[in-house]
């Protein structure tokens, strides 16, 4: 019944498949590799990983930005049984996932933990070096469209995250809140566990595909100072190869934060009065050139632009997401040279961060700022002028937690993350 049901729902869903991406807010880029975003989100105080691997089919794994949806969850990685750019469409569409034959190869741990065959797996495995003692835990919302049709039966898409001292056997942590036993589609639904689940399909969902998600949980454990541990994340199909699911991950696991800057980064390549621009940024969902000639672009990957003379240009990239922006600008030189060069971003730093009285950006005194100091929310606490010279902004009077900090010349852009304890 199950590959009978998907073949009819497939056919109607390809013709709702661009109509209906354009109603998400949901962001998926799959530019970034998962070491690089390993290391961008969970790198920190508390711990700093490495020996970082990936396996699964192509595209089944990104960067999301949900922070204007109703997921729960700002930003993060996304693991799927399918291709994750594939995640960005309203409940009404149907996301089969893989569907190749033969299928892409499962994971015999999950095969072991479910006890029926897996396909389609997505597996990211590191190991963690801890800083300090305490619990850590990953937040992760779990998604499927098996839901509700399949679930308490054996089409039962599971994923695991694993956690060991490197050489012990590890032990799954993604467990159901209050019980000893593995969230997956058959231990929170309607029926079990269900104040842990949404019918994201009965409420008209329109910010990502699954009919069925859990509410934002944690996998947490217990870590020793100085203790390496192992780490697999793992997503399958079981049973089949249809119906695909995701786990999200949000960048605050691991001690990480919940704002994500967007590195504005760039290089040109110069041929004569003509230059090739690469936009290696991060994270953002939007871009702004001005090629320092009065020409400007709002596409990610501009391509080339042709000056009308010789010369040394100023060209500014701006990068922006839901919370947050960044500035580049470097010199690009036309007109007597062949090469590539590389933008190097302007250096700001606040000291310290973690802050508790004041915060300061060190620096030769050279760069005067506007500022505004606001909390997560954009609500405004402060408004003015500082230097990148050490002069102290004092923070008296502000509760704990995370703060941007922006700040703006005639020439730079950036906003800047603060954590006030």
């Amino acid at each position: 019944m199950k590959n009978k049901f998907y073949l009819l729902i497939f056919c109607g869903s390809l013709l709702q498949h661009t109509a209906m991406r354009a109603q998400t807010g949901l962001f998926i880029d799959t530019s970034f590799t998962a070491e690089q975003m390993v290391i961008d989100f969970f790198s920190n105080s508390c711990a700093t990983p490495q020996n970082i691997t990936f396996s699964g089919a192509p595209l089944s794994m990104g960067y999301f930005e949900a922070a204007t949806t109703d997921l729960g969850v700002n930003a993060g990685l996304v693991l799927a049984t399918g291709k994750v750019d594939e995640l960005a469409y309203p409940s009404s569409v149907f996301y089969n996932g893989y569907i190749d034959i033969p299928p892409y190869a499962g994971d015999s741990d999950l095969s072991t933990m479910a006890g029926w065959p897996t396909y389609d797996a997505a597996v990211l495995e590191f190991d963690l070096l801890v800083a300090e003692d305490g619990e850590l835990d990953f937040r992760y919302i779990f998604g499927s469209e098996e839901y509700p049709e399949f679930a308490n039966t054996n089409f039962n898409d599971i994923f695991s995250f694993w956690v060991g001292e490197v050489g012990t056997t590890p032990e799954n942590i993604a467990m159901v809140p209050g019980h000893d036993y593995a969230v997956s589609i058959n231990t929170i639904n309607a029926d079990s566990n269900a104040v842990y689940y949404i019918n994201y399909e009965g409420l008209g969902g329109q910010s990502v595909v699954f009919d069925g998600l859990t509410t934002l949980l944690p996998a947490s454990f217990t870590a020793t100072a100085g203790t390496l541990y192992h780490v697999k994340i793992a997503i399958a199909d079981v049973s089949d190869a249809a119906f695909g699911s995701a786990v999200f991950i949000g960048t605050q696991s691991l001690c990480g934060q919940l704002l994500v800057v967007p590195p504005a980064l760039a290089q040109a390549s110069v041929d004569d009065l003509t230059a090739s621009f690469q936009n290696t940024s991060r994270y953002a969902t939007s871009w702004h050139w001005d090629f320092g000639d009065g020409a400007v672009s709002d596409l990610r990957d501009p391509g080339t632009h042709t000056y009308s003379a010789p010369g040394v240009y100023t060209v500014q990239l701006i990068t922006h997401n839901w919370c947050c922006a960044d500035t580049l600008s470097f010199p690009v030189t036309v007109g007597t040279t062949v090469g590539t060069e590389e933008a190097t971003p302007v250096q700001i730093h606040l000291v310290p961060n973690p802050a508790t009285a004041y915060v300061s950006i060190p620096g030769d005194g050279s760069l005067v700022f506007d500022f505004q100091l606001a909390n997560a929310a954009g609500v405004g606490f402060m408004r003015g002028t500082i230097a990148n010279n050490g002069e102290q902004l004092y923070l008296g009077g502000l509760s704990s937690g995370y703060y941007l900090l922006s700040l703006k010349n005639d020439h730079f852009a950036v906003t800047k993350k603060l954590f006030v304890r």
